[in-house]
């Protein structure tokens, strides 16, 4: 029998409800995504053809501070706000990813240390701020699309990005993975509307 026959809803029909809900946030994410998978796609060709002799102390930097960050000041997007900790920490993410144009072997440590910071205070914060916006029942498709997104920008940077590297050079596809991971920051800054409704919501008797 199909699900509407069982009084429940079609799983497609109520995932795009779902991704519907969530727009700003599955954008948000997708674009961080991109950004990601450039980043550690490109950086290692990037310091190599300069003569570098070790990539590792950007991953050393990213770990150590994404970890800093979840352990340490876990707590600082549940007092400052959730959306103006994902907000800020995506923009810190366009930065570093500009500043990648500038990469060099001595740079590869507080680059990625940089990187691991806003990694670390973005994804936690807008994971558990999209969650606000969804009913219990709808958790598990939520951070479906969230998370799906990430994987999904990250997949598909490293073609559209490892193309323009090829022709134009690292440094450009480092400026195209800050423009992209840019557009997320638009849609957080511009997300006022749902967040409206999630108050008027929350107000309703």
């Amino acid at each position: 029998r199909s699900p509407e026959a069982h009084g429940l809803p079609h799983p497609i029909r109520e995932t795009l409800r779902v991704a519907r809900k969530l727009f700003p946030y599955v954008v948000a994410m997708l674009t961080c995504g991109a950004a990601y998978g450039t980043v550690f796609t490109f950086y290692q060709p990037f310091v190599l053809a300069q003569g570098a002799d070790q990539v590792s102390t950007f991953f050393i930097g990213f770990t150590t501070a994404a970890v800093t960050t979840r352990l340490g000041l876990g707590g600082i997007a549940d007092r400052f706000g959730r959306r103006r900790v994902a907000l800020w920490a995506l923009v810190a993410y366009v930065l570093v990813v500009l500043l990648m144009t500038q990469l060099t072997p001595s740079l590869l440590l507080p680059l990625g240390f940089g990187f691991g910071l806003a990694h670390g205070f973005f994804f936690p914060a807008l994971n558990a701020f999209a969650l606000e916006f969804t009913e219990l029942r709808e958790r598990g498709r939520a951070m479906t699309l969230i998370n799906g997104s990430f994987h999904l920008g990250t997949t598909t940077s490293v073609f559209c990005c490892g193309w323009v590297a090829d022709a134009y050079g690292y440094p450009t596809a480092f400026v195209l993975a800050a423009t992209i991971a840019g557009l997320g920051v638009c849609a957080l800054r511009w997300d006022q509307p749902l967040a409206a409704r999630r108050a008027l919501r929350e107000a309703a008797p």
